[in-house]
């Protein structure tokens, strides 16, 4: 690593240390997250919680995103970045499924159920995707769709290469394309068939997001 702001040399004694490393990204979000106002109704093992986790992020995807071969700057600010190809991105795009599905919820719209096994509920998922596809014509829900159909394909070519950084740009991109799919694309307050469809995209996007990131090494805070 070539850190932005200092030169390291072990010769001379000037190096920065992982737990250096560790302290700074915990410093620098807990102050983005009060600038933020996420702190809101927070208690402070919550929040010291929270912190952690988007830390970790923060350093792990940092380097896992990064080609293997090339010398990486570390910059600080854009490594927590909130936006941006980062770890806490990821991760807010996460919570906002969650806070999406959580809604819904409480609207009274739930989901089908995705049962680890075949049978009569295995059959009704399947009915419930066939209608989502009637009803996800946008093009932003069908590019949705098809990014996170290629799932299973980037984690082939992951463990082919034996390089994390295949699927961390390709996690990267789901973010980029569900962002497009929030933006245009309004899920709840529309007709029965459409909200369903569209809660039915929004939870997938979130389980190849929950999955691929754990296999990051990279934990999901339920907010931030």
């Amino acid at each position: 690593y070539r850190f932005k702001d200092s030169k390291m040399s072990t010769r001379k004694g000037n190096f920065v240390t992982l737990e250096d490393v560790w302290g700074m990204a915990k410093e620098r979000v807990a102050a983005l997250m009060t600038e933020r106002g996420s702190n809101a109704g927070m208690s402070a093992p919550e929040f010291e919680e929270i912190v952690d986790k988007i830390s970790l992020a923060a350093i792990v995807f940092h380097d896992l995103h990064a080609d293997p071969v090339r010398d990486v700057e570390f910059d600080l600010e854009r490594v927590v970045d909130f936006e941006g190809e980062t770890g806490p991105y990821l991760q807010y795009a996460h919570t906002r499924c969650l806070s999406i599905l959580r809604k819904a919820a409480e609207a009274g719209v739930l989901l089908p159920t995705f049962p680890a096994t075949t049978g009569e509920k295995g059959a009704e998922l399947e009915k419930a995707v066939a209608l989502a596809e009637n009803q996800l014509v946008k093009d932003e829900e069908i590019r949705l769709v098809k990014m996170l159909g290629q799932f299973p394909l980037h984690l082939e070519r992951t463990l082919e290469h034996r390089k994390a950084s295949q699927l961390a740009h390709y996690l990267v991109d789901v973010v980029k394309t569900y962002g497009e799919f929030y933006r245009e694309c309004h899920v709840l307050g529309q007709e029965k068939a459409l909200t369903e469809a569209r809660l039915l995209l929004v939870e997938s996007t979130r389980r190849v997001l929950a999955q691929g990131l754990r296999l990051l090494g990279i934990p999901l805070p339920d907010r931030m």
